[in-house]
Order: C-alpha cells, then sequence, then structure tokens
C-alpha cells in the first residue's frame, strides 16, 4: 500500500475476470445462464462504485477546491468618461486586491500538487472518465502548469521557488504575501 499499490483493485480485477471466464465456459442453458447473470450483476455493482474509488474521491477534493478558489464575481465597470464614481473605484480596487490573495492561494495550493497520476488517466482512460473530470482535469492540469511555470522560472532575491517549497513553508511564504495585501488593504480602505 505505500507505494500506492491498489490491492483491493487488483483482487477486484482478478475476482470479475475469473467470473467471466466461468461465464464464458459455462454450458448454455439454466446453470450457464446463471454465471453469466452473476458477472453481469458484478459487473453492474462495480460500476455503481467507481465513484467510490480513492482517484475519485481525491479529484473531487481537487475539484471542490479549486472551484471555491476561483469562481469570483466581475467587479462592476464604471463609465468609460469623467471621473469614475468613488463607490466603483472603492470596489474595483477590493476586486483587485482578492483576486491577488486568491491567486496566491492558488499559487501556493498548486505548486504542492503531484498531477503525474491524473494526467495519465486524461490520456489513457479519458474515455472512462465521467464528463465532469474530462472537463475539470485539463483546467486543473494547465492551471498547475502556468503557475509551476511561472514558480520554476529564475527567481528575484527574495522570491522562493514554490515548487521546491514544504506545505509548511509554502503556507509561510503565502501568509508572508497576504499580510503584505492586508496592509495595502487598509491603505485603500483608510483613505
Amino acid at each position: 500500500m505505500a507505494d500506492g499499490a491498489d490491492i483491493l483493485g487488483a483482487w477486484m480485477a482478478r475476482y470479475l475476470a475469473e467470473r467471466m471466464d466461468q461465464a464464458a465456459a459455462a454450458p448454455a442453458g439454466e446453470e450457464g445462464a446463471a454465471a453469466r447473470s452473476e458477472c453481469f450483476d458484478l459487473i453492474l455493482r462495480l460500476w455503481e462504485r467507481r465513484y467510490q474509488s480513492p482517484l475519485s474521491r481525491r479529484l473531487e477534493e481537487l475539484a471542490t477546491a479549486l472551484q471555491a478558489l476561483i469562481d469570483l464575481p466581475e467587479a462592476p465597470r464604471g463609465p468609460s468618461e469623467g471621473p469614475e464614481d468613488p463607490w466603483v473605484s472603492l470596489r474595483r480596487r477590493l476586486s483587485e486586491l482578492h483576486e491577488e490573495e486568491i491567486r496566491i492561494c492558488l499559487e501556493g495550493w498548486t505548486a504542492g500538487l503531484d498531477l503525474s497520476q491524473e494526467r495519465e488517466d486524461l490520456v489513457d482512460h479519458s474515455d472512462h472518465l465521467p464528463e465532469e473530470e474530462r472537463e475539470f482535469l485539463p483546467r486543473l492540469i494547465q492551471l498547475h502548469d502556468a503557475l509551476t511555470e511561472v514558480h520554476s522560472a529564475p527567481r528575484s532575491e527574495g522570491s522562493p521557488d514554490l515548487t521546491g517549497l514544504s506545505e509548511s513553508e509554502r503556507m509561510e511564504w503565502a501568509r508572508g504575501q497576504l499580510q503584505a495585501l492586508s496592509k495595502v488593504r487598509a491603505e485603500v480602505i483608510g483613505r
């Protein structure tokens, strides 16, 4: 189990293969029909439980986290001519700060993801993935790649490569960034 082996999945696949062999070799008539019916029922029961696999649970957790982090309302835009309404200006600046806070959280989160298995599943098993996962995985991988590229590029002094940091180090980095933004937010509100 430590090396990621799916012992239960391997056992279930072997059991199903044995039942399929027995059903294929069963004679015509009631005995054969019973073996084929058992095999059919087993396949349907396994199919019903497919979303309870560890992969599906992990993807569901990732989807929920990503959705919560990136769904932001559009900031209202003021008229293009003349001075901007101070309320609209305040809303826009606060929205920009909020988006920056979300970006920091996304960068810290995605830098720690290992999506190698998800990439493999998308390439090798995309026909067997539910539609939601076929839509979600490329989006997550694209976001991960973009943010990973940003953080693995040559950095200025004092700017860490997030992909090389532990989760607690990434959280410390994010909190530092967020604290700096909270000072900016206080200045915007205090004006």
